[in-house]
């Protein structure tokens, strides 16, 4: 979107990626969250000063990590939080998604761990298609660590059929904020229904 950081974006007074954030601590994710920047890191520090509350025992709500070359695609982007894992499970939520929610993660997160031999758990789109927000079994860690240029996660996981879950998105949980367009979009119908 004509080179802005869309992280940064706002809806409703929140940025991206804030809300992405407060869906992923909202919905059960363990903290830290680890965030994964490029050069706007330190917009993308600020707004999740400003946007995410601090943790009532003093503990880090989330952790920035920088990817020194974002420009190469998201491969290298999940390979980061892969290698920073720490041996657990892998969620991977884009901060362009504005209207996932922490009942979104919630769902997600309930159907994974009732079935914790699988290899992922992702959101579904009414199309049929999906993709994130994602949960990867930590087995996958090394594949999703070995990720470059635009690579994302359906590289590994696309050709694991139904060991790859699907829980269905409600509204618009799926909306990849892309363009001008879908930000005026996302704007106009504000989080008042979600």
């Amino acid at each position: 979107m004509g080179g802005c950081a869309k992280v940064t974006l706002e809806l409703d007074g929140v940025t991206f990626v804030g809300r992405a954030v407060r869906a992923a601590l909202g919905g059960g994710a363990q903290p830290p969250v680890l965030v994964v920047a490029g050069r706007e890191a330190e917009a993308v520090r600020a707004a999740l000063g400003r946007d995410v509350p601090p943790a009532p025992n003093g503990g880090d709500r989330w952790r920035i990590l920088v990817n020194p070359h974002p420009e190469k695609g998201i491969g290298g982007s999940l390979a980061l939080g892969a290698d920073h894992a720490g041996g657990r499970d892998l969620m991977v939520l884009l901060a362009d998604q504005p209207f996932v929610t922490a009942d979104t993660i919630r769902r997600l997160l309930a159907v994974w761990e009732r079935n914790p031999a699988v290899a992922a758990a992702a959101l579904e789109t009414p199309g049929g298609t999906w993709g994130p927000p994602v949960v990867i079994n930590r087995s996958l860690l090394p594949a999703i660590g070995s990720l470059t240029g635009d690579q994302g996660a359906r590289a590994v996981l696309q050709d694991m059929g139904d060991r790859v879950l699907r829980v269905q998105a409600v509204g618009d949980e799926g909306l990849d904020v892309d363009c001008v367009e879908d930000l005026a979009r996302a704007r106009a119908r504000g989080m008042s229904d979600h």
